[in-house]
């Protein structure tokens, strides 16, 4: 019964919205990534250094805008998987919430990246699960097809910005998408 009082459930133009810009800034924070590593190799340091700080910044903004879409989906689930939505949401919200802590904490420099990887790095794992294993059920129950995949994708990072445009259609069109 986490979910059953949100009323953007019933606000799928806002939901779907949202995890689209989600989609959008997660592509964005993987091209600086990749900018990062790219000026890393190139031995341009203090470059590799700024685009990683926008990677940064973009991670403290994606995974909030995805909270309304876990909370929907499972609003959706619980009626066929029951309790074991309930648990996944409590682990993807905690994960979001420590993810984006951590990023806060390492922008502001509170923490150094030395002392946030390894926290962070568990906390991806255990959104990581939550994609796969929300993924899984949600094909399962027809909601969200190809979620299994789709899940695995996302859980990369990679293939976050595709996950969050295939649930938002699926979403929006209730499961075809």
């Amino acid at each position: 019964m986490i979910a059953s009082s949100w009323s953007w459930r019933r606000q799928p133009a806002v939901v779907t919205t949202t995890l689209q810009v989600s989609g959008v800034i997660g592509g964005v924070g993987l091209v600086f990534l990749i900018g990062m590593f790219a000026a890393f190799a190139a031995g341009q340091q203090s470059l590799g250094m700024r685009l990683g700080f926008i990677n940064d910044l973009t991670g403290i903004v994606t995974l909030p805008l995805a909270v309304p879409a876990m909370l929907v989906l499972h609003d959706r689930l619980r009626p066929t998987v029951g309790r074991a939505s309930e648990a996944l949401l409590v682990l993807a919200i905690g994960a979001t919430i420590a993810i984006v802590l951590l990023q806060v904490m390492l922008v502001t420099r509170v923490l150094t990246f030395e002392q946030q990887i390894g926290p962070v790095s568990l906390a991806f794992l255990a959104l990581a699960a939550w994609f796969i294993a929300t993924g899984r059920l949600a094909a399962r129950a027809g909601l969200f097809p190809h979620g299994t995949r789709l899940g695995v994708l996302a859980a990369t990072y990679a293939g976050y910005p595709l996950w969050a445009f295939r649930l938002a259609r699926a979403l929006r069109d209730g499961g075809t998408g």
